[in-house]
């Protein structure tokens, strides 16, 4: 699997952290998230926005070693770019550990936006930032940012048509952690089911199947679900990480009826996993702990989740919501307060933060005298 290119200087424990910017400035990307355009098409290069020297760290055979030059293009599966003398070198995107480069001051507000759950504001500056960027590679990291925007604002099908489009433009992207997949219930929308039954038919697209068939479990459509992701589980050269996110979602076909030894071969199948995309599947080996009354083994997997940064920082809230509950039901109370505090404090644009604060309060009234 591909090292993956964050952006700027530190990754916090769910999104993006960034310094203040101007209107252009260099940034680190390392492992993690990274950001384009709704359109994934190069457009002509203005004067005013041609790059400085990018800066590229790569190891081979244990050495490390730093490129400068200016990247032409970065894909899933390789690095293009070019030196000061006007030489081209392709690097393959699994020797890749980090990149400085330059982002637009859009770009980076968007990511501080993000951080705080101001999702509507950042994506309103990510569309700004893609209309002033022409490097595609760049584009493309816009575009997975945009898709963590309209999934964490319930804006399934725009994430999902977006996503499509940027693994249609690379086919070995970088940010499957940003496919938008649903792993709980979601509320009847014969729109959104009306495209997931599209998605789920087209065995061209492995990752529409899988969102597709993610959404119609949500929405109670059981039967083309499975059936979409048991042909996922026999399709040869399935990309891994798409085949792991396929396992895991039929796992929540066999939640209630679920057995030690599943619970086991879950443990180990996330143990094998990318951390990038073990937040989902964790939450799902959570809720099976918790109903085999595992309780502090549930608590610490439902916590687990978030420690990966997912960008589903809606799913992060609700595993930290349930992981508080378990510890309560342990009468661990001066440890879900901790949680409950930290949700409140990291996660206050969500549901699961206001229910929080509800037992934040209840917690405290026990302790009054």
């Amino acid at each position: 699997m591909p090292n993956r290119a964050v952006i700027d200087s530190r990754v916090t424990r769910v999104g993006w952290r960034h310094r203040p910017a101007r209107t252009r400035r260099r940034g680190e990307t390392v492992r993690g998230f990274a950001v384009v355009a709704i359109h994934l098409c190069a457009v002509g290069t203005s004067a005013s926005l041609l790059p400085a020297a990018d800066s590229i760290v790569v190891q081979r055979d244990g050495q490390s070693r730093t490129i400068q030059g200016e990247i032409l293009d970065y894909t899933g599966t390789e690095l293009k770019w070019r030196s000061s003398t006007g030489r081209e070198e392709t690097v393959p995107a699994a020797q890749v550990i980090r990149v400085r480069t330059e982002w637009t001051a859009d770009q980076m507000q968007g990511d501080a936006q993000f951080d705080t759950g101001r999702f509507e504001d950042a994506a309103e500056r990510y569309r700004a930032a893609q209309t002033a960027e022409s490097r595609l590679w760049v584009k493309r990291q816009i575009a997975a940012r945009l898709v963590a925007c309209y999934r964490n604002l319930g804006q399934w099908q725009k994430a999902a048509e977006l996503f499509l489009a940027l693994i249609r433009n690379d086919a070995k992207t970088q940010y499957v952690d940003h496919i938008p997949l649903s792993w709980s219930s979601l509320e009847p929308d014969v729109r959104l089911a009306q495209a997931a039954n599209e998605w789920v038919k087209d065995d061209d697209a492995p990752a529409g199947m899988l969102i597709g068939s993610s959404l119609l479990l949500s929405l109670g459509e059981r039967g083309p679900a499975v059936a979409a992701l048991e042909r996922l589980g026999k399709r040869k050269l399935l990309d891994p990480r798409i085949a792991a996110l396929a396992d895991a979602q039929l796992w929540r076909t066999r939640l209630v009826a679920s057995t030690s030894a599943d619970l086991e071969s879950w443990r180990q199948k996330i143990a094998r996993m990318s951390s990038s995309i073990q937040a989902g599947p964790c939450y799902l080996l959570a809720q099976g702990l918790a109903r085999h009354e595992q309780r502090e083994e549930a608590a610490m997997m439902f916590l687990r989740g978030p420690l990966t940064r997912p960008v589903d920082r809606v799913l992060a809230s609700e595993a930290l919501l349930a992981g508080a509950a378990q510890l309560e039901t342990m009468e661990r109370q001066q440890d879900a307060a901790v949680v409950y505090r930290e949700l409140v404090s990291d996660y206050g644009f969500s549901d699961a933060a206001r229910q929080a604060e509800d037992r934040l309060r209840r917690l405290e009234s026990s302790r009054s005298p």
